[in-house]
């Protein structure tokens, strides 16, 4: 009897299979999830395609990734370890075949192979001495048992979770056949859209990205990847628009209060410019409304986003009403307070920062003092988010370097003052469209023009082996009393011969600047983080050795260059940004990018239109123009948040699609109740969304 299971079901636990170990399961539900559909629906990074090869081979076949069957002929034993262990055979056709292993046990080779046997090999095959040859091959079979072996097998990212791969696709595969027994509720896209395409149902695109038909291709799972891409860009509407239902027709508290505002823009040793101007008065009047303001503020690095903010919220303050600014780091969380105290100090307004080092009576006093309406502005991290924390009268909410934060984590706020205004900032410029992909319906606001005072950053490009011709421009820049940014890709290895590695860089300075040189990264702990970064500030340090944890929160006028090491490993959006810690005073900033020797064609061009502009949405645009050739899994360091299958540099076209798809199923959401729950729960988990279809 073939038993048919409900849909919720693929929202439960993993189907496990029949070995005990918990430390395995353990990783996989904390790095990837807990449920069926959780594992199903992670993308593979790459397919092997084990080409079967059953004929003669030629000189076509050379460079390519191939499988063929060879019979054991002799070994080439070899006692130096530089030298490679080599294995004799011939096909079918008599044509003689060397398999080269370095580095191998050779008595567990000789154990594995044996003479006169047939073997399946797979891997790259090459020409050389006069003979075919496989370095290392990816796969071996006995062709007594090819029970396992495919031509076309998925690849997963999950080297970090040090897991058997053998197991984890056993698991895979165990779970898809439970998937395979899955009643799903009809099909949910559009019929007009989804007759004008080629795509596989929601079901088979699934089973075919885990399983792959003979047949499949490259093209098979780029039609696959953006039926997926659909249904999760569609799920993204359904969310947002479940969540924008729940607030209740988006009535708010009606903010008109400008008494502080109006002193603090005459104060100002600056004049705001034309843009900041006219958005402040969009905000305005968003504020004066009893319709709930949702906007997005997207402001270039540099342009003063936070002055804007900072004259929203002290609005909200002069009509009696709180307000709470969320930040993704300590360190901005302290710039920010800073700002605000130095600022607003003239008001006596009550302002207060939070955040995981904050003590626990602390704590108590700011979460008594919130929901009494005697703090007016809090300002913190994640900790915002505590259940602890309750407003009296929360009027505005802004949440600042908006994309650190995923929806999930956004609403844990947006939920304690359902009637709050909401400003989301961001200074990762992206396509209006791509916006609404991300936000749903929204008011959006451009801030492009930047401080006249600001003066343009000049970027330069080096090779890494010219490293030392940076020295005297940097000695240059210490005498003229300005500081110096070092942005090295990654923490490296604690080795100083690891020049990947801070501490190799740290030293390499300190050898040069005695004294002058301070390190710092994410793993570091916090009091001696902040120890350096305030010594750094107080002018005791000149260079800053870092990884990007200086992206976002550091805003030193004194700084006049910041040095970007492997800077082709970076997304552009990000360069600009780290590019942004410098011009923020009076003085003339340097960027200086250095490349990886083997830099290739495509790294060249996106670094050299870092040199050829400063302007955050013109990169952006044509980041999205490179990336959009074929870029596919590049979008970690954009600014943007992490997809499963939707790749904002390829799907902006069905972005409309699945918007309009979203408004036709929510005007009919009892008849399409099921569908909707499963979709958003599928690929969000938003256990909020859960209770507006229990009610």
């Amino acid at each position: 009897m073939n038993t048919k299971y409900n849909s919720n079901q693929i929202l439960n636990q993993i189907t496990k299979i029949d070995y005990k170990n918990k430390q395995f399961f353990e990783k996989i539900s904390s790095s990837i999830g807990k449920r069926v559909i959780d594992l199903l629906l992670l993308n593979p990074n790459r397919f092997i395609f084990r080409k079967f090869l059953d004929r003669k081979i030629d000189d076509k076949d050379i460079n390519k990734f191939i499988s063929i069957d060879l019979e054991i002929i002799s070994f080439e034993p070899t006692y130096n370890k530089r030298k490679p262990f080599i294995i004799n055979g011939k096909n079918r056709f008599n044509q003689y075949f060397k398999i080269v292993y370095f580095n191998i046990n050779q008595f567990y080779i000789k154990k594995v192979f044996l003479i006169g046997k047939i073997y399946r090999f797979t891997g790259n095959l090459s020409f050389q001495n006069n003979f075919y040859q496989i370095i290392h091959p990816e796969s071996f079979f006995d062709i007594s048992n090819l029970s396992n072996f495919v031509e076309c097998q998925p690849v997963y990212n999950i080297s970090k979770l040090r897991i058997n791969k053998n197991k984890f696709t056993e698991l895979v595969e165990k779970n898809l056949e439970f998937f395979e027994k899955i009643e799903l509720p009809e099909e949910w896209i559009s019929n007009d859209f989804f007759s004008k395409k080629t795509w596989l149902s929601f079901k088979d695109s699934i089973i075919s990205l885990h399983s792959p038909p003979k047949e499949f291709s490259d093209k098979s799972y780029n039609e696959i990847r953006k039926r997926l891409a659909y249904d999760e860009i569609l799920s993204n509407f359904l969310t947002l628009s479940i969540l924008k239902k729940s607030y209740k027709k988006e009535q708010s508290s009606v903010i008109c209060g400008q008494s502080i505002s109006n002193k603090i823009i005459s104060s100002l040793s600056f004049e705001l410019t034309d843009q900041q101007k006219n958005i402040y008065v969009e905000i305005s009047k968003n504020l004066s409304n009893k319709i709930r303001m949702y906007r997005l503020l997207q402001g270039d690095v540099g342009s003063g986003k936070t002055i804007i903010s900072l004259l929203a919220i002290s609005d909200v303050v002069s009509s009696g009403f709180q307000a709470a600014l969320l930040v993704p780091t300590e360190v901005l969380a302290q710039q920010h307070f800073d700002y605000f105290s130095k600022i607003l100090n003239p008001f006596e307004i009550n302002i207060k920062k939070i955040s995981s080092k904050t003590k626990l009576n602390e704590k108590k006093i700011i979460y008594e003092e919130l929901a009494t309406n005697k703090i007016k502005i809090i300002i913190g991290t994640h900790s915002l988010f505590n259940k602890d924390i309750k407003f009296k009268k929360l009027g505005l909410i802004v949440i600042d370097e908006q994309h650190k934060f995923g929806v999930n984590q956004r609403m844990k706020l947006l939920n304690k003052a359902v009637n709050s205004h909401v400003l989301i900032m961001s200074a990762t410029p992206i396509p209006r469209s791509l916006a609404f992909a991300i936000y749903g319906e929204i008011d959006v606001s451009v801030l492009k023009q930047k401080p006249s005072s600001q003066k343009p950053i000049t970027t330069n490009i080096i090779n890494k082996n010219k490293i030392n011709q940076l020295i005297q421009g940097m000695e240059r820049k210490i005498k003229n009393n300005e500081k110096i940014f070092w942005v090295m890709p990654e923490i490296g290895l604690s080795d100083n011969d690891d020049k990947r590695s801070i501490l190799f860089r740290y030293n390499f300075l300190e050898k040069i600047f005695p004294g002058l040189v301070t390190c710092i990264h994410g793993k570091m702990k916090k009091n001696e983080f902040d120890e350096k970064i305030q010594k750094f500030r107080k002018n005791e340090y000149k260079i800053l050795v870092s990884t990007t944890v200086i992206e976002v929160g550091f805003d030193i006028p004194e700084a006049g260059l910041i040095v970007i090491e492997d800077a082709n490993k970076f997304g552009l959006a990000q360069l600009h940004q780290l590019r942004g810690r410098v011009g923020r005073g009076k003085i003339k900033s340097n960027c200086v990018l250095i490349h990886t020797e083997n830099i290739n064609e495509n790294g060249i061009k996106r670094l050299l239109i870092m040199k050829s502009s400063n302007d955050g949405f013109f990169i952006a645009e044509q980041d999205l123009k490179m990336r959009g050739s074929g870029e596919i899994f590049g979008t970690k360091q954009t600014g943007l948040p992490q997809w499963k299958f939707f790749n904002p540099y390829l799907d902006l076209d069905i972005i409309n699609y699945a918007k309009e798809n979203s408004k036709q199923m929510i005007r009919d959401i009892k008849a399409h109740k099921d569908q909707i729950y499963l979709l958003i729960n599928m690929f969000f988990k938003k256990e909020e969304v859960k209770n507006y279809f229990n009610g």
